[in-house]
This record gives C-alpha cells, structure tokens and sequence, in this order.
C-alpha cells in the first residue's frame, strides 16, 4: 500500500504558483490564441476594433463638450443629450467628434504623416470602427497630391490579404478628402 505523501508535497500540487511569471504566460497564452482566431477569420488585422475597456466592459468616460450648445459633459455618449449634435472631447482636435460624411464618427487621432492624419473612426449606423485617413487641407488644392491620394485609395482597394488593411470607402465631404479603410 503506498504511503500518503507528505504535507509540503500536496501543497505544492493544489496551491495556485507563487511566481506571478505564470500570470504573465497565461496571458499571452490566451492573446495568442485571440490573434490566431483572428487570424483565421479572414477579417484582417482587427487591431482598431480591440480597445481598451473598463473592468466593467464599458468604454471610459470622457470629458466631452457640444459644440452646438457649448455645455460639458462628462460621459461615454457620442451625442449631446439636449441637442443630438455630436460631442467633442473637451480641447481637442478640430474632427474629433464631428460626424464627417454622414456617417463616420471620428473619435481620435491615431497617426500623422506627410499627406495627412489618420483618426480612428466609428460608421454611425453600423457600429463597425475603422481608421480614417484625412488628406491635409493645405495639399487639397495641389492637383498632384489630390492625384496621388486618389491613387493610394484605388491601389489599396484592389489589394486583398490578411496582412493589408482592407479600404472600405473613398472620398470628399466639406472639403476634406478621406480614405476610411480598416
């Protein structure tokens, strides 16, 4: 008959491991099979759409102001709750906020280069985010770079694979030329 092992022994099978090392394990663990998922959905990068969330699984509250009635908020709201324009975060960006096209709500920038910026946006009926990328006002007027951003938009249209982000519409509202893409 064997003997029961001793006391130590069982504590270090069944107590959880000291090292939080192995905290750190599980969790890359599990975003690796989260990109892996993704990876095989076929959706492409999906980066944009994984933004940080509260503990409560809601998006943080932010300091946001109308620019319509002028007043404050503090709220995860998109629209001012006695006008329905759309809210801006408190000293930002002149796009953040606005609803550019009918349809795309910008909520932040997220990059800059030499033709523009690009905001990470949000289709307002359809509830899918995608970045927005904003030709610079001052190259509008430059026929050559309004060519070349056309270009860069039908280019990018025709390439399909996982590791190019997918464009979805191309265009121009209140004088602002975009490319929303994924």
């Amino acid at each position: 008959m064997a003997a029961d092992p001793p006391d130590d022994d069982l504590k270090s099978r069944t107590s959880p491991p000291a090292s939080p090392s192995v905290d750190l394990v599980a969790e890359r663990e599990m975003r690796d099979a989260e990109e892996r998922a993704l990876a095989e959905s076929g959706l492409g990068s999906g980066l944009l759409a994984r933004q940080p969330l509260m503990p409560t699984g809601e998006r943080p509250a932010v300091h946001k102001v109308c620019p319509q009635c002028g007043n404050e908020y503090e709220t995860a709201a998109r629209f001012c709750p006695s006008d329905g324009t759309s809210l801006r975060p408190k000293g930002s960006d002149s796009l953040i906020g606005r609803v550019m096209a009918d349809r795309y709500h910008i909520l932040k920038r997220i990059g800059e280069g030499g033709m523009g910026r690009v905001y990470l946006g949000e289709h307002v009926k359809m509830n899918r985010q995608c970045a927005i990328k904003v030709m610079s006002p001052a190259l509008v007027n430059d026929h050559e770079s309004a060519a070349r951003f056309a270009r860069e938009a039908s280019n990018a249209a025709r390439i399909i694979h996982p590791n190019v982000a997918a464009v979805f519409d191309y265009g121009e509202s209140e004088g602002l030329v975009y490319l929303v893409m994924e």
